[in-house]
């Protein structure tokens, strides 16, 4: 993928974030492992830990929306950051 596909990937997983998008999505857009630094102690871990996040999280009743968000892209590499 190039920079610019991984930007747009994070892109649509914060609408997942937003309670907006389709859960199904996720598949597709994460890896098995992907490492969930907002996931809970105690929470499963991967994507499944993910799943059950954003299931239960409610976030089209109770929005957790980013105030500012700058996504970072070179090559494979790609972070995001700011204040939600």
């Amino acid at each position: 993928m190039d920079a610019e596909r991984n930007k747009e990937v994070i892109r649509e997983f914060d609408e997942l974030g937003d309670g907006r998008g389709n859960l199904s999505r996720l598949d597709e857009l994460c890896a098995p492992d992907i490492v969930n630094h907002a996931l809970a102690p105690g929470r499963p871990q991967g994507i499944e830990g993910t799943r059950e996040f954003l299931q239960t999280a409610r976030r089209d009743i109770h929005p957790a929306r980013w105030l500012w968000s700058e996504i970072v892209a070179e090559n494979d590499l790609v972070v995001q950051f700011g204040s939600r």
